[in-house]
């Protein structure tokens, strides 16, 4: 049985959130914001983008005991999106990221440790959106949306072999999931493909199609398909594309309610029931982005407060069922060397992210109200 089973079996009543006041370390790393996988495997080394502008960034290593840094590609100046859609692949010897392919695309490529100068474009990921990398970042779950007379797939892509499994494609899921009228299973797209740790589920979005012609998709709804059964579980539309896997069977996501007042939940969803389940009394604002600390026992998420300018780091503790608020970061408000319109007041999401030893969280944050940097929250042994 999971941390997390456990905390179900016992769990009588949800609890209001604690403010705790927890060590915060604003780090020296300043121009910079952390990769969707920011920390190697033995934390020795960090990842994230550096940048002076928003179109002129650094894919950079730290060596956490040195301070070292060290630019991948350093020829190559990219954007912040591109930077920060960085992940460690192929257990830590390389780095997968997103670049323009220089017409109006985008493209995956792949640098090597090794041989940090050379950027490998990885043409069989052409057309996909790479998401959550598994299997020690050989596997990649993808998502491709149809055209052409080629239908909308979902597959897991290995990186050594450079070669998909398709798990399902829009003619699958119309049969399977969609209920009522069928749609032209052509139109049917998918996006947020996350694969669980086993690599047995993959949770993701389906977008079915307006049939006005309309840009905007007429529904958005989550599922989860498992590949030892084939059975699709449906969690309707009110669900984020914020999910991620607190054991092989449940998701941490974020609800979307609208009762006169646009609520935000954090909610746990049974991929074998469909069952969704609110964690705290915490209405939330913001997106949040969950993550599940890696023994399976904590969860954190960002929450921006109701008047957009902050955001609240909130801890949730399986074992105890103890919910904390652990900080309230500023967000970014002017300009720094050009990377923000100084008069748009911008949102910084900090994105918390475990270690992986699952003592401390590292984040996005301002410093001084001009500059993008990373912070670190320590003290988390056991919660």
């Amino acid at each position: 049985m999971t941390a997390f089973e456990r905390y179900l079996e016992r769990r009588v009543a949800l609890v209001p959130a604690r403010r705790t006041v927890l060590p915060t370390r604003y780090t020296n790393i300043v121009h910079a914001y952390q990769a969707v996988q920011p920390w190697s495997a033995d934390q020795s080394r960090l990842l994230y983008a550096g940048f002076e502008t928003r179109d002129a960034c650094d894919i950079v290593v730290r060596d956490m005991a040195t301070g070292m840094e060290q630019a991948l590609a350093a020829s190559t100046h990219f954007d912040l999106h591109t930077a920060a859609s960085q992940r460690w692949v192929l257990d830590d010897s390389a780095v997968l990221f997103r670049e323009s392919d220089g017409r109006g695309g985008v493209r995956r490529s792949l640098v090597r440790l090794e041989a940090p100068e050379v950027l490998e474009h990885v043409r069989e990921l052409d057309g996909w959106d790479a998401r959550e990398a598994i299997d020690r970042g050989r596997t990649i779950s993808c998502s491709r949306r149809g055209e052409g007379g080629v239908l909308s797939e979902v597959s897991l892509f290995d990186l050594e072999t450079r070669k998909h499994r398709i798990l399902f494609n829009a003619e699958d899921v119309a049969s399977s999931v969609i209920h009522g009228e069928k749609p032209n299973a052509g139109g049917l797209g998918f996006q947020h493909t996350v694969a669980s740790g086993d690599g047995r589920r993959v949770f993701f979005k389906l977008d079915v199609p307006n049939p006005t012609g309309a840009p905007m998709p007429v529904e958005r709804s989550f599922h989860a398909f498992d590949m030892v059964s084939g059975k699709f579980t449906d969690f309707g539309g009110a669900v984020l594309g914020h999910p991620a896997w607190i054991d092989e069977r449940h998701i941490a996501n974020i609800e979307k309610t609208r009762d006169g007042v646009d609520h935000r939940w954090l909610v746990s969803m049974d991929v074998e029931t469909g069952e969704m389940l609110r964690l705290t009394t915490l209405a939330i604002e913001g997106p949040g982005h969950p993550c599940v600390s890696p023994d399976g026992a904590r969860l954190v998420s960002d929450s921006f407060t109701t008047d957009g300018m902050r955001s609240r780091i909130y801890l949730l503790d399986f074992a105890s069922g103890d919910l904390r608020e652990l900080d309230c970061l500023d967000h970014l408000s002017k300009a720094q060397s050009g990377f923000y319109d100084p008069h748009v007041i911008t949102r910084v999401h900090p994105h918390p992210t475990w270690s992986p030893d699952g003592r401390s969280i590292i984040g996005n944050c301002n410093f001084g109200g001009t500059r993008l940097g990373l912070v670190v929250w320590d003290g988390l042994d056991g919660g």
